[in-house]
């Protein structure tokens, strides 16, 4: 169906309809012709809350913090949200987060991370998340 796979306002991302319930009658769009159908149906969302806490993968790492992917949901993580200790670094050549105290901990491209959910704003088709990792038990899994 033309929704799964996208963003549905405040009920997240649809995953999959599971079941069609009822398929009115259609009418037709006069200025494009298309054919328009109200549909009822169940479907399997996924929709993130403030609060929570999720594994995932980071996509871009610059300056102002990094981008990570959870499923669907990209989450923005600020340098202003980790912890004092974890620097930006660029002398391997790719951009990262490194630990002054162990540089063995640190945060690339590819790396997986634990994030909390600190901010989400909903719109029409579209979900905008930022995240932290500034406290225990988060950021980088090993």
């Amino acid at each position: 169906m033309g929704v799964e796979g996208k963003a549905t306002g405040c009920f997240g991302f649809t995953i999959l309809v599971t079941t069609l319930l009822e398929v009115q009658k259609g009418r037709l769009d006069p200025d494009t012709g298309d054919a328009m159908f109200p549909i009822k149906y169940f479907a399997l969302v996924f929709r993130p809350f403030k609060g929570e806490i999720l594994p995932a993968e980071v996509k871009s790492v610059s300056q102002q913090g990094f981008f990570a992917q959870a499923g669907p949901l990209e989450i923005f993580v600020s340098s202003q949200l980790m912890p004092e200790d974890l620097k930006y670094d660029t002398s391997s050549g790719m951009p990262a987060y490194v630990c002054e105290d162990d540089e063995t901990i640190r945060i690339d491209v590819g790396s997986m991370i634990r994030v909390k959910i600190v901010g989400l704003r909903f719109a029409s088709h579209d979900i905008s998340v930022i995240g932290t990792i500034k406290e225990d038990y988060l950021g980088p899994l090993s």
